[in-house]
């Protein structure tokens, strides 16, 4: 459970992170400073590492002045929105010698931003190192700004660039692991007299040291890998990640639509992955990685929601044979809108050999991904879902690699349904459990919810069921209100 994560012993270092709306405000600042605030009063000789966002919206709207210079086009009233904003910022939250020095680093960076910016006006082009480096300053702001709020609160903390920490191997997004680790040791040894190391998301180095960024989702993925290398270099260990965003934790369906829709407990780190992939508000997969490596718990937690203990996602999964499975079937529906099926088929399918490598090898020259499939036992069709807007590059590749039985079977033929939405039931808990594809069909057919395609993998972790795009709302509550997910699910 949560408790039980957070009872662990106090020595390990804790992560925080803090995405762009929990610092997009002052007051949400201030609110960021009291939960660390809070955690550092009952740690006891624990270490806290906080990594940050750049505030709501800062990032984008860098990435649009870099744009306006390119095209010749005034972007210094941008940059000024951007300054004020910050201005406001630390005149709320810091004592006025803060916001003194504040200004004047500020004023720095906007200078050096401005130099770039005269240089790409005249070239016309703005090269990728000046984005990665223009880009990476909203997470040094942010940074300073929760600084400034936490000596205010009486906590001694100290900002670290996270371009000194994270290396990536050169030209790739892969993790330079004992670069990063050398540097990370070297870090806490200067922080040690620090109750709070604050360290900017998002940016990173290659290993020649030039900056660069971990591109979307980069705040959260630096939050794991600092995880991570606490959890290698430290003699303390990394106890935990905490990210708090603006939602209370993950929900068994989009509480939006679903009226039954439950906070999850907990989640594994499967069923977490399992339900990222189909579009719920979780991690994705990529940034969990660098946690489940290590088996560092992931909690995920609202800042403006403290009384909320948010969910927990682990190692553990739901254990065959437990109580709760018998309660328990599916965790979660996601749903994925958008998918368009392609179905091929004809008798020149029947008995030849590498038809499905050949079929899902010219499907992935063409850049389009499969997300499922299924295919007949008579080996007379192949059925797989794919984004509506890859059908055409799609259909394409299949005509090019499969010309010659077209031209021989008057049967063969390649054929798409768009305005599809896949239903995705994750959970431990389907494992080695009888009938729960059974009942789940029984649900959607009390619906009126036409089932047009199914997969389960042997992990039986998952069960994808295809139905059209107007169904999927009806679908996803049918599953909920027959008890086929989420605690309240009965015995089967």
């Amino acid at each position: 459970s949560i408790s039980d994560a957070a009872s662990q012993s106090s020595e390990g270092w804790r992560v925080h992170k803090f995405g762009g709306t929990s610092m997009g405000s002052p007051e949400a600042i201030k609110e960021v400073a009291d939960i660390i605030t809070h955690e550092v009063n009952c740690c006891g000789s624990g270490h806290l590492a906080v990594v940050v966002s750049a505030m709501s919206g800062v990032t984008t709207s860098l990435y649009e002045i870099c744009s306006l210079a390119e095209r010749h086009i005034e972007w210094e009233p941008d940059l000024d929105v951007i300054k004020k904003r910050h201005y406001d910022c630390i005149t709320c939250l810091g004592s006025l010698e803060n916001s003194s020095e504040y200004r004047k680093e500020f004023e720095k960076d906007a200078e050096r931003i401005a130099c770039c910016l005269k240089s790409v006006e005249v070239v016309g082009v703005c090269p990728q190192p000046f984005y990665d480096v223009i880009m990476g300053y909203g997470e040094s702001w942010s940074a300073r700004l929760l600084c400034a709020a936490l000596e205010r609160n009486g906590v001694r903390s100290t900002v670290v660039d996270g371009r000194r920490v994270i290396f990536l191997e050169e030209g790739s997004d892969r993790v330079n692991w004992d670069k990063s680790g050398m540097k990370m040791a070297e870090v806490e040894k200067e922080t040690a007299e620090f109750e709070v190391t604050i360290i900017t998301g998002f940016v990173a180095s290659e290993a020649s040291g030039a900056p660069t960024t971990l591109k979307r989702n980069g705040s959260d993925l630096s939050a794991a890998i600092v995880a991570r290398l606490l959890s290698d270099q430290s003699s303390r260990g990394c106890q935990r990640l905490t990210i708090w965003t603006d939602v209370d934790g993950v929900y068994s369906g989009d509480p939006r639509s679903v009226k039954k829709a439950e906070m999850l407990e907990s989640l594994s780190y499967s069923e977490a992955a399992e339900m990222a992939w189909f579009g719920a508000k979780v991690l994705h997969p990529k940034t969990m990685a660098p946690c489940v490596d290590k088996g560092i718990p992931i909690i995920l937690r609202n800042t403006f929601n403290r009384a909320c203990s948010g969910t927990l996602i682990t190692s553990l999964p739901t254990p065959p044979g437990s109580p709760c499975r018998h309660q328990l079937t599916a965790k979660a529906v996601s749903t994925m809108k958008g998918i368009c099926l392609v179905n091929v088929e004809g008798c020149g399918l029947i008995g030849v050999t590498g038809l499905a490598s050949r079929l899902f090898g010219a499907v992935g020259e063409a850049g389009v991904n499969v997300i499922m499939f299924t295919q007949a036992s008579s080996e007379h069709s192949i059925c797989f879902a794919i984004r509506t807007a890859d059908r055409e590059r799609c259909v394409a590749a299949i005509e090019r690699a499969f010309y010659r039985e077209i031209c021989l079977y008057h049967d063969f033929g390649v054929t798409t349904t768009t305005g599809m939405a896949m239903l995705a039931m994750v959970g431990d808990g389907m494992v080695r459990s009888i009938g729960i594809l059974g009942r789940a069909a029984t649900a959607l057919a009390s619906a009126r919810v036409n089932i047009c395609a199914v997969a389960q993998g042997s992990s039986e972790r998952n069960i994808t069921i295809v139905v059209a795009e107007d169904d999927a709302e009806a679908g996803v509550a049918a599953l909920h209100d027959s008890g086929c997910c989420g605690r309240g699910g009965a015995t089967l």
